[in-house]
């Protein structure tokens, strides 16, 4: 018997809901303690809502701090790890105004937003793919082991954050695209801009817009670059608030900002990128770049991945109708480009939210 959509979702949630609750038990885990400590009154350079303001680029500032520490004597100075995450840095403070000392209520908060998620999936999914596989789709998705440590780890609720509003803001850009919902263009930009008050994050998954436009719609070239107006505008805004207020990462080898260290990005992106697809594609896990003698495996694995799915692709897509064709292709391209951003960090699973 076909397995319903309704029924799809309810299993996803189910499924999402029991993977998640022995993160109940976790409690507060590396940067939870650093943000809680600044939620207390902890005196250290942050602006407000800005608990991800982990080492602030200012030598004189941070000099304090290697001499008593955190940080050890080997600190660059200039080293600077400030991140743009205001909806995330208040939602940290909520939890600690409702719920005080406790973690698991919060972590409960978390799986809240891992639902939140499936369930925006779910609107998307029913839109995009056809009624039989729309209800598989959902339960991989569901089931995706990416998801584990963004609802598992308080400090990476941002991930979920950034995810949740561009997901529906890209629901309610394809429903403005293609059926002309005129409060699609708006929400969808309302979408956008959460979602980057969220996280960096929120860039991977902007992506897909750019990639329907130009692989998924059938208008002409002018419409389609006007159709882009709403997320030009929300991630110039961004984009300017962003280095106008001095947010940004420099002076890490974890961090690879490619602004400002675009030789040093570039080549570290190859090898990244085949480690992140090796895991999307294979599964065989990207954490394991931490240990250095792993990755030439991660990179081999991850192009044979890419070979695999071209392969899959090409055997398939022929037999596709030309509107499904067009929506694999955007789907696709939107997945691969959405691993940009990711590229600035060290390969981790949890990049692939």
């Amino acid at each position: 018997m076909a397995l319903s959509f309704r029924r799809a979702v309810w299993l996803s949630l189910a499924a999402g809901l029991l993977l998640a609750l022995p993160s109940l038990s976790l409690g507060l885990l590396l940067d939870d303690d650093f943000h809680r400590a600044l939620v207390s009154g902890v005196a250290y350079p942050h602006r407000p809502l800005d608990l991800y303001a982990f080492v602030p680029g200012d030598a004189a500032a941070l000099r304090p701090f290697i001499e008593r520490g955190p940080f050890p004597w080997f600190t660059p100075p200039e080293l600077k790890l400030v991140f743009f995450r205001p909806l995330s840095s208040a939602l940290i403070y909520l939890d600690v105004w409702l719920f005080g000392g406790r973690a698991w209520p919060a972590h409960l908060h978390s799986i809240a937003w891992g639902l939140a998620l499936i369930g925006a999936a779910a609107l998307l999914y029913r839109r995009l793919l056809p009624e039989r596989a729309a209800p598989f789709a959902l339960l991989l998705f569901a089931l995706d082991p990416s998801h584990a440590t963004p609802v598992d780890w308080l400090a990476n609720r941002n991930a979920l954050v950034a995810a949740v509003p561009v997901v529906l803001g890209l629901f309610a850009h394809l429903a403005w695209r293609t059926r002309g919902w005129a409060p699609g263009a708006w929400l969808s930009a309302a979408g956008y801009a959460v979602g980057l008050c969220g996280a960096e994050a929120a860039l991977a998954g902007l992506v897909y817009v750019p990639a329907y436009e130009a692989f998924g719609a059938s208008e002409s070239r002018r419409e389609r670059l006007f159709a882009l107006a709403p997320l030009a505008g929300v991630v110039a805004v961004w984009a300017v608030v962003y280095r106008g207020l001095g947010y940004g990462s420099s002076g890490s080898g974890i961090y690879l900002d490619p602004t400002h260290d675009p030789a040093g990005f570039l080549l570290a992106a190859g090898p990244r990128a085949c480690a992140l697809v090796g895991a999307m594609t294979v599964g065989l896990p990207s954490d394991f770049w931490l240990d250095p003698r792993a990755r030439p495996v991660l990179v081999a694995v991850g192009l044979a991945g890419v070979a695999l799915v071209a392969w899959l692709l090409r055997a398939r897509v022929k037999t596709l109708d030309p509107g499904l064709r067009r929506t694999v292709a955007w789907l696709t391209a939107g997945s691969l480009l959405g691993l940009l951003p990711s590229l600035a960090i060290f390969p981790s699973d949890r990049l692939l939210l």
